[in-house]
């Protein structure tokens, strides 16, 4: 979908380490179209989904805090916003551990979060898993809810400094839909798959190298719950998208 508007954010220093931040958002929603497929019904490109349109506002608090455990933070945060006469929120939490043995190039890496919607929300608001960054071995986004909890671990070793290191991964998820209903559920709206109870678990492992400084990697990745498949991945490591 397309947004346009202002966003406003600040963060401030609670000392060692911890830290607390602000983000407000004023933007107008519009859903997107498919202008490129003759046949938008049937294209073979990733569906392009309607969202609920109108004039989104939100503010957004999230504290981080060091713990005295070596390279264990702890994430806590929440949101409030309107879109035209709905009133919704979510809160935040999640464990992030990242250890480094430099002399023996390894490297451990490990997160768990759990995120969960309140109120009356729009489909946008939702939260999708499946693919690179979240679960991958699964198609990218194709389950939706409104609240979830998501698991990953991730080990690396130097095999030939600098050039190729080692990496394997595991993910594992559970995700619910509740919130949206009749034809506002976006399964059923977006033909996307459904479980008994509006529940889904995903569970993926696998291994890939990075390249060049651990900046490209190659990942294949297998989902191993329903709808999982085998997945090859090349993409460039997170911790430099804000160079790109």
């Amino acid at each position: 979908f397309f947004s346009s508007g202002a966003l406003a954010t600040g963060s401030f220093s609670a000392g060692r380490g911890n830290r607390l931040s602000a983000t407000a958002r004023v933007e107008e929603h519009r859903s997107a179209r498919n202008v490129v497929s003759s046949d938008p019904e049937s294209s073979d490109f990733r569906p392009v989904l309607p969202i609920q349109e109108g004039s989104w506002a939100s503010l957004q608090l999230l504290s981080t805090f060091q713990t005295s455990f070596p390279g264990l933070t702890l994430d806590a945060g929440g949101l409030f916003g309107r879109l035209e006469d709905r009133t919704f929120g979510s809160l935040s939490a999640g464990l992030k551990l990242h250890r480094r043995w430099l002399h023996r190039g390894f490297d451990l890496r490990v997160d768990l979060q759990g995120h969960s919607l309140l109120g009356d929300p729009p489909v946008q608001a939702g939260y999708f898993l499946g693919g690179r960054l979240t679960v991958p071995g699964y198609s990218f986004r194709s389950r939706i809810g409104d609240r979830y909890w998501l698991f990953r671990s991730e080990t690396s070793l130097v095999l030939f400094h600098p050039y190729i290191r080692l990496r394997a991964f595991t993910a594992a998820a559970g995700i619910r839909l509740t919130s949206f209903n009749g034809s506002e559920n976006p399964s059923t709206q977006w033909a996307l798959p459904q479980t008994e109870g509006g529940s889904s678990h995903l569970l993926s492992a696998g291994l890939g190298l990075g390249l060049g400084w651990d900046v490209l990697r190659l990942d294949v990745a297998r989902g191993f719950r329903e709808g999982g498949k085998w997945e090859l991945i090349l993409w460039v490591n997170p911790d430099f998208w804000s160079w790109l």
